[in-house]
C-alpha cells in the first residue's frame, strides 16, 4: 500500500497525500510495515479471575486450551510461537535423552568419518608424526573453542530447528544468520558428496578397479547419491534407526585396524601388504611428494584442509537440545567427550601408522588402513563403505533440515518454495539437496572439494564465537546460560582462529566466500525480510550508542563538525496528517547535513482520554515520514498547552550533544485572522531563542518542490544576506543544493549594503573571497540600502504604486457595487494595503486590533502612508516599516522568479507579536517560497579544512 501511494503521490501532487486511521489498521504484517503491529492474541477481561479465586489459574488455562469453551481462556495463534511453546510444555511428554544417547554418540558419530580411514594415513607420510599431531591440535582446538561458545548459547535456551543456523539468526541478526546458513547449507551438502566418493573410492578398490580413464566413480557416485536422497525423502526414521548400527561397525573397523597394525608389526599377519612395507619410524618429518591422484604437490595447508572435515560434527547434540534432560549439562559435556574421544583415536592411528609403515606404502595406497585390517580387509571394506554412507545420509538429512529452517523463516525469499508444509517431511528440501549434491560427485576425487568444506564450516564455526562474543561484550541481562566455562576471551580467540585457518588455506576461496556472505546479506536486507529475534546486534548497536552519547555529552561542537539536527514541529489534523506536509519535504531536502532529525506533532487534549489518538495518530504520522524517505524519529504527543509542550521538547529532546540545534516551524498563514495562532508562533520562536536553538521558518511552502521533481538549470536559490549570525544562512542552501531536487539550481547570494561607509564593490569582493575560503560557490551581488536619501526616494515611489494600485481595486470594487452586484468578502489586499488606499491611521489599526485580538504598541504605526506618520522619520517604528518595504521591493526584483528564497529571520527583542508577523509580512509579501533563518551566533561553516 506504500508503494501505491508514492507511485500516486509521483503522478499528482507530492504535498496533499492524506491518510486516514484505517490505513493502519488495515495494515497486514506481511513485512512491509514491520512497525505496525498486528495483534494475534485475544485476552480476556477475565484473564487473572482464577488466580484470585484461588488455586493453580495458570495450570488451568493450559489444561483447557483444548476445552469448547474457550470464554476466558488464551486464543493461541499459529504465530504465537511463546504461547504454543508454553502451551506444549504442559499438555505434551517427551522423551528426554541423557548425555550418552543425546550428545555423545551423535557427536562421535559424526565426527569420525572417511577421512580416519583412508586420508589419514596419507596425510601422516606427507607432514610426518609431529606436523600431522599439529594439524590434529589446530582443528581440535579451533572445534574446542567453538564448543565452549556453542555450549553457552545453546544452553541460554532452546535451539530449535536448524541448529547453528538458528543460533547465529537470532544472535546475529537475520540477514547474516541468512546469509551463512545458506552458505553453511551448500558446505553440509557437499560433505555428503564427500562421504559418497570416499565410498565409492573403497568399493572400486575392493574389487581391484585401477582403471583411471574411465568415469566409473562418477557414475557410481551418482548412483549411490541417487540412492541415499531416496532413502532419506521416504523416511528420516529409516536413516536415524541405522545410526546406531553404523556406528558400531566404525568402532569395529577402527579395532580391527589396530589390531591389523599391530600384528603386522609383529610379523604375525600381512594382510594384503607385503613384507617391504613394514618400515618402522619412517614419518616422522615431512616430504611433501606430488600426489598419485591429483597430480598435486601438497603443503601444509592443504594438508588441513584435507584433514578438517573429519573435525566437524559437533553440531549433532546442540540440535538436540529441545529433547535432553538437562541441556546446560549434556551439551557440553557430551560434546567435549566425543572431542577427546576422536582425538585420541587420531593421534593413535598417526603414531601408529607413522611408527609402523614405509612412507612410499603410506603415500602410494591410500587405503592402506583397509588393507592391513584384521581378520579380513574386506569387513573393513564393507564397514567404511556403511560408515561412509551412513555419514552421507546424516548430512543429507541435515542440510536439508537446515534448508527447511531457512525457508519456513522467509529469511532467503527466494528459498521460500522449500518451507515443509506443518507435520510435513522436506521432502522438496531433501530433492534440491540431492541435486546438488551430485555435482561435487562429478569430480571424482574428495581430494578437490575437501577446501569448499572446511571454508564453510570454519565461517560457520566463527560466526558462532563471534555470537558469544557480542553476547559476553555486551552483558545483556538475557544472556543467562547454564554453562559457565566460557569468556569473550576464548570467544575472540575462536573467531580469530577460524578467521586466519580460513585465509591460510586458501586466502582467494576464502575472499569468495565471505564476498559470497555480504552478497546474500544485502540481499536479505533489500528484500526487507528482517524479523525481530531479539538478536545481539540490536543490543550492540544500543551499547555502542550509550557509549558513544557518554562520550559527547560534555563536548562542545566545533564547526567542522557542526550539522543541522533539525526538530520539526508539525501541526497535523484529526487523523494524523500534517497540515503543512512540506517542513517534512524541506527537512528531508536538507538530509544530506546527516544530522539527527525528530519530527514532533502536539495534540491538545487530556494525558489520558487522548492516549490513543496520539498513538494511532503517531502511526499515521510516520508513514510520512517514510513517505519522505526521512530516517529519523518521529512522536505524536498529547498536552495541554502547546506552546510549553513545543518549548520543553525543545529543551529536553535528544541527548547530549545529539539534541536538536535547530527548529523548522510553518508560518501561520491564518495569522491575521486568528491572533491565538500568531501569539503561539511568536512566543514558540521567543522560546526557541532562550533555548539557544537556530530558528528555521517556512512561508508559502505550497510552491516547494516536491522530492520527485528535478529543477531545470536556469532555477535559482537566492540569499539576502541581511545580518551575519553564524554561517547558517549559507550552510542551508549548500546542503540543499546536495540533494538532487536542488543540485542543478544556481545559488547566489544577494549582500544588503546599510552602511554608508561600505563600498559595494568592496563588499563583493570580500565575500566572494570569503565563500572561496569556506568552500561555497555562489553568484554574489551587493543591494546597497545605506543611501537615507535614495532610501526615502524609492519609499515614495513604492508607496505612491501601492496607492494607486489600491484606488483602482477601489473603483473597480465601486463599479461592481453600483451595478447591484455584491462586492466579494475577501481579497487578496492585504490590510496594510487596505489602510494606505482609504488613508486612515489610527482609527482602522484600532480596529484591526480590536478584531483580532492583538496587543500592539501604542506608538506602532505599521498601516499608513504619509498621513499619521512621523514626518522627521525619526521613530524606530518608521524606520522598520520603511526596511521592510523597500527590502521587499529589492527582492522582488531580484527573486521574484526564485525557486526558494533564502533570509535572515528579524525576530527584534521588545516587538510585539503582530508587529513581528507583519514586519515579516512586509517583507516577503508576493514572495513564495521563503525561507527564514535566524542563527545562534555560533559559527557553523569554517575556512579550515
Amino acid at each position: 500500500q506504500n508503494k501505491n501511494r508514492i507511485e500516486s503521490t509521483k503522478m499528482g501532487d507530492a504535498h496533499n497525500q492524506q491518510y486516514n486511521w484505517s490505513d493502519v489498521t488495515t495494515l497486514k504484517d506481511d513485512g512491509s510495515n514491520p512497525e505496525v503491529e498486528v495483534h494475534e492474541i485475544a485476552y480476556s477481561n477475565r484473564m487473572y479471575d482464577d488466580d484470585f479465586e484461588g488455586g493453580n489459574g495458570l495450570s488451568k488455562k493450559f489444561t483447557s486450551l483444548n476445552e469448547s469453551d474457550q470464554k476466558n481462556q488464551y486464543i493461541v495463534s499459529s504465530k504465537n510461537q511463546a504461547g504454543a511453546a508454553m502451551a506444549n510444555r504442559y499438555s505434551s511428554q517427551q522423551t528426554k535423552l541423557n548425555t550418552i544417547k543425546g550428545v555423545f554418540l551423535p557427536c562421535f558419530q559424526n565426527i569420525l568419518g572417511v577421512i580416519l580411514f583412508i586420508r589419514l594415513p596419507f596425510i601422516t607420510a606427507e607432514a610426518g608424526i609431529f606436523l600431522t599431531l599439529l594439524i590434529i591440535f589446530l582443528g581440535k582446538l579451533t572445534t574446542t573453542l567453538t564448543t565452549l561458545s556453542m555450549s553457552a548459547i545453546a544452553t541460554n535456551g532452546t535451539v530449535e530447528a536448524g541448529g547453528p543456523y538458528f543460533i547465529i539468526s537470532r544472535n546475529l541478526g537475520v540477514e547474516l544468520g541468512g546469509a551463512i546458513g545458506t552458505l553453511f547449507y551448500l558446505g553440509t551438502t557437499i560433505a555428503s558428496s564427500l562421504y559418497v566418493l570416499g565410498a565409492v573410492e573403497v568399493i572400486r578398490a575392493s574389487f581391484d578397479s585401477n582403471d583411471e580413464s574411465s568415469y566409473t566413480k562418477q557414475l557410481f557416485s551418482l548412483i549411490l547419491m541417487f540412492l541415499i536422497t531416496t532413502t532419506v525423502s521416504v523416511g528420516v526414521k529409516y536413516v536415524n534407526m541405522g545410526a546406531s548400527l553404523f556406528l558400531l561397525i566404525v568402532i569395529f573397523s577402527i579395532i580391527s585396524i589396530v589390531l591389523g597394525v599391530l600384528l603386522f608389526v609383529s610379523g604375525t599377519y600381512t594382510g594384503h601388504l607385503n613384507s617391504n612395507a613394514r618400515e618402522g619410524f619412517d614419518n616422522f618429518f615431512p616430504v611433501y611428494v606430488e600426489n598419485p591422484d591429483t597430480g598435486n604437490t601438497p603443503t601444509f595447508y592443504s594438508l588441513f584442509a584435507l584433514f578438517f572435515p573429519s573435525c566437524t560434527g559437533i553440531m549433532a547434540g546442540c540440535n538436540r537440545s529441545a529433547v535432553l534432560k538437562n541441556p546446560g549439562r549434556s551439551i557440553p559435556k557430551g560434546t567435549l567427550n566425543a572431542i577427546c574421544v576422536s582425538t585420541m583415536i587420531y593421534v593413535v592411528f598417526v603414531i601408529i601408522f607413522g611408527c609402523s609403515l614405509s612412507n612410499d606404502q603410506l603415500i602410494n595406497d591410500k587405503l592402506v588402513a583397509m588393507r592391513i585390517a584384521w581378520p579380513t580387509p574386506f569387513l573393513v571394506a564393507i564397514g567404511i563403505v556403511a560408515a561412509s554412507l551412513g555419514a552421507a545420509m546424516q548430512c543429507v538429512t541435515g542440510a536439508s533440515k537446515l534448508l527447511a529452517a531457512i525457508a519456513n523463516d522467509r529469511t532467503v525469499p527466494f528459498l521460500s518454495y522449500f518451507a515443509p508444509k506443518a507435520d510435513e517431511e522436506p521432502v522438496k528440501s531433501v530433492i534440491l539437496t540431492g541435486l546438488i549434491a551430485t555435482i561435487p560427485c562429478m569430480s571424482g576425487n574428495l581430494d578437490y572439494i575437501s577446501a569448499p568444506i572446511t571454508l564453510a564450516f570454519l565461517l560457520m564455526y566463527a560466526s558462532i564465537n563471534l555470537s558469544c562474543f557480542v553476547l559476553c561484550v555486551l552483558k545483556s541481562p538475557g544472556f543467562r546460560p547454564q554453562w559457565r566455562y566460557y569468556s569473550w576471551f576464548s570467544s575472540l580467540a575462536g573467531v580469530m582462529m577460524c578467521v586466519s585457518i580460513m585465509l591460510i588455506v586458501s586466502w582467494q576461496a576464502a575472499v569468495v566466500l565471505i564476498v559470497l556472505a555480504f552478497a546474500l546479506l544485502f540481499y536479505i536486507k533489500y528484500q526487507n525480510a528482517t524479523k525481530d529475534w531479539g538478536d545481539s546486534l540490536t543490543g550492540f548497536r544500543y551499547q555502542v550508542a550509550r557509549d558513544m552519547l557518554l562520550s559527547l555529552r560534555l563536548k562542545t561542537v566545533h564547526a567542522k563538525n557542526w550539522r543541522p539536527q533539525i526538530l520539526v514541529l508539525c501541526s497535523i489534523d484529526s487523523n494524523g496528517n500534517p497540515e503543512v506536509p512540506e517542513l517534512l519535504t524541506l527537512a528531508s531536502q536538507m538530509k544530506k547535513g546527516r544530522g539527527l532529525l525528530m519530527a514532533t506533532a502536539l495534540i491538545k487534549g487530556d494525558h489520558v482520554k487522548d492516549s490513543v489518538k496520539a498513538q494511532e495518530a503517531d502511526k499515521i504520522f510516520s508513514l510520512h515520514l517514510k513517505e519522505e524517505g526521512i530516517e529519523g524519529f518521529s512522536k505524536v504527543s498529547v498536552c495541554q498547552d502547546p506552546v510549553d509542550a513545543a518549548i520543553t521538547i525543545m529543551h529536553h529532546s535528544g541527548m547530549g550533544t545529539m539534541q536538536p540545534n535547530s527548529v523548522l516551524i510553518a508560518w501561520p498563514s491564518d495569522w491575521e485572522n486568528n491572533s491565538k495562532s500568531g501569539n503561539s508562533f511568536v512566543s514558540t520562536l521567543r522560546g526557541a531563542v532562550h533555548a539557544k536553538k537556530s530558528v528555521m521558518v517556512l512561508k508559502g511552502g505550497h510552491a516547494l518542490p516536491s522530492q520527485f521533481e528535478r529543477l531545470p538549470r536556469n532555477n535559482t536559490v537566492d540569499i539576502w544576506w541581511v545580518a551575519h549570525d553564524g554561517g547558517l544562512l549559507l550552510l542551508v542552501p549548500y546542503l540543499l543544493s546536495l540533494h538532487p531536487v536542488w543540485s542543478r539550481c544556481r545559488l547566489r547570494l544577494f549582500s544588503v549594503i546599510v552602511d554608508p561607509n561600505d563600498d559595494p564593490q568592496k563588499v563583493e569582493r570580500d565575500v566572494r573571497e570569503y565563500l572561496d575560503q569556506v568552500r561555497i560557490s555562489a553568484q554574489v551581488t551587493a543591494v546597497d540600502m545605506s543611501s537615507a536619501a535614495s532610501n526615502q526616494n524609492l519609499y515614495d515611489i513604492e508607496i505612491a504604486a501601492r496607492k494607486l494600485k489600491k484606488l483602482e481595486m477601489c473603483a473597480e470594487v465601486g463599479k461592481i457595487t453600483s451595478s447591484g452586484k455584491k462586492a466579494p468578502l475577501e481579497s487578496n489586499v492585504s490590510d496594510n494595503d487596505e489602510f494606505m488606499a482609504n488613508g486612515q491611521t489610527g482609527g482602522l489599526l484600532f480596529h484591526l486590533n480590536k478584531k483580532h485580538g492583538y496587543e500592539r504598541n501604542s506608538d506602532t504605526n505599521w498601516g499608513g502612508v504619509d498621513e499619521g506618520l512621523d514626518e522627521n522619520n525619526g521613530s524606530i517604528q518608521f524606520k522598520r516599516k520603511m526596511t521592510s518595504i523597500l527590502l521587499n521591493r529589492h527582492m522582488h526584483q531580484h527573486s521574484r522568479n526564485a525557486r526558494l528564497v533564502v533570509t535572515n529571520f528579524p525576530l527584534v527583542r521588545g516587538m510585539s507579536s503582530y508587529d513581528v508577523l507583519k514586519y515579516v509580512e512586509n517583507i516577503t509579501e508576493n514572495l513564495a517560497p521563503v525561507l527564514m533563518i535566524r542563527g545562534t551566533g555560533q559559527e557553523v561553516i569554517t575556512q579550515f579544512g
